[in-house]
């Protein structure tokens, strides 16, 4: 992917810049592939790369690093402490503090290894019992659209774009929303309220015509369309489907509730539709291009039984196939998937008979952005997709 430059508007405080270079001098002499996440990218991004108005603030500073395997993670720590200006946290597995030389200030960082280490779920258990487990769910992707953030002179590090940071903070609230009292819902929403600032008059007007022309030039509610639509153009199917789960009733009221928490405002109820209104737009976005998956691309993939035109909404269609396919393609309620069989004269159980097919000619399901067992009841509420 070709790097975007991001300069700074404001200089970082000079614990910050020595910490990141710092860091920078080792991974880079190490030949390890990271980038800085977390809070702290989301406030230089906005804040300092962009002018927006500071928000959250945030003295810790986090990092995915990729490394092989635990011995190299372990290498790597072992590394830092050898700089004389890193510290193991002996509470936190994940954790270092950083002395920054010239100030002598500490700063608490996070190292969370990414990539061949994690469970084909996107957990990573930590040896050596396996006791602490995180999801590391985005950060191949993040890693993938990040920025170089310039410090000045020739140095620049790797940082996580928006959509790298929105991607890390909806599979984080999922993952410890209730223990962080939604602070990564409240980091998402402030990315989405200021993500047209950061944008180019071309990503706003050009590269999608129909996010400004939806929202009647209303910058905010297009700026969050936009985002929802990068977010689907470069997630695959099963991150996805744990994406879509956010915005199931009950989990979009709470993630809401928790994006409100912090945020005082002389009008609440000014601020609280404001967050309903672009995070409604993010939704649409990331509905508006479905993940394309190689089982509906070749008609020969079509079972002969389910072969044959239909008429669905007035419009012929090639058989069922092409409708699961339509609907799996963006990931589908199961309740959606068998209306819309329904509609064209199929068997109530048509839904779950034809996910049985699917699987049993080697497509992998995922129910709720879980890969689904045999046997497995879904309700009609359960979030279907699939990935060839």
């Amino acid at each position: 992917m070709t790097a975007t430059w991001l300069d700074l508007k404001y200089p970082l405080d000079p614990s910050t810049d020595g910490l990141l270079r710092d860091l920078d001098d080792l991974l880079k002499g190490l030949g390890i592939p990271y980038l800085l996440t977390g809070a702290m990218a989301r406030e230089i991004l906005l804040h300092y790369g962009h002018g927006c108005n500071a928000g959250r603030k945030t003295t810790d500073v986090d990092f995915g690093v990729t490394v092989p395997s635990w011995e190299a993670y372990k290498n790597l720590l072992d590394s830092l402490e050898a700089t004389g200006r890193f510290k193991r946290d002996p509470s936190q597995v994940q954790r270092m503090t950083h002395t920054n030389a010239q100030t002598g200030f500490r700063t608490s960082i996070d190292l969370v290894p990414f990539g061949a280490l994690a469970a084909s779920d996107g957990t990573l258990a930590w040896p050596p019992e396996g006791d602490h487990v995180m999801r590391i769910l985005g950060y191949d992707q993040a890693l993938d659209c990040a920025v170089q953030l310039k410090l000045g002179g020739d140095r620049s590090i790797p940082m996580a774009s928006a959509l790298g940071l929105a991607i890390l903070k909806l599979v984080a609230w999922l993952d410890r929303g209730k223990q962080t009292r939604g602070k990564d819902a409240v980091d998402f929403i402030e990315l989405l309220l200021r993500h047209g600032e950061t944008l180019s008059e071309q990503e706003l007007w050009d590269d999608y015509p129909e996010a400004m022309a939806t929202y009647e030039q209303n910058q905010g509610p297009a700026a969050a369309w936009i985002l929802g639509r990068r977010m689907s153009e470069h997630i695959d199917l099963s991150l996805r489907g744990i994406i879509q789960t956010i915005f199931q009733p009950e989990p979009r009221v709470l993630f809401l509730n928790h994006a409100l928490s912090d945020r005082w405002s002389l009008d609440p109820a000014a601020r609280a539709t404001e967050a309903e209104i672009v995070l409604g737009a993010f939704e649409a976005g990331l509905n508006s291009h479905p993940t394309k998956s190689r089982l509906f691309e070749r008609k020969r993939d079509m079972p002969a039984s389910y072969e044959g035109d239909a008429l669905h909404g007035g419009k012929k269609v090639d058989g069922v196939n092409t409708i699961v396919g339509n609907l799996l393609e963006r990931g589908a309620k199961m309740e959606e998937l068998q209306k819309a069989l329904t509609d064209i004269g199929r068997r109530e159980n048509a839904a779950r008979q034809h996910l049985t097919f699917l699987e049993k000619n080697g497509q992998r399901l995922f129910v709720n952005g879980e890969p689904y067992q045999k046997g497995h009841k879904i309700n009609p509420g359960d979030w279907i997709t699939l990935n060839s």
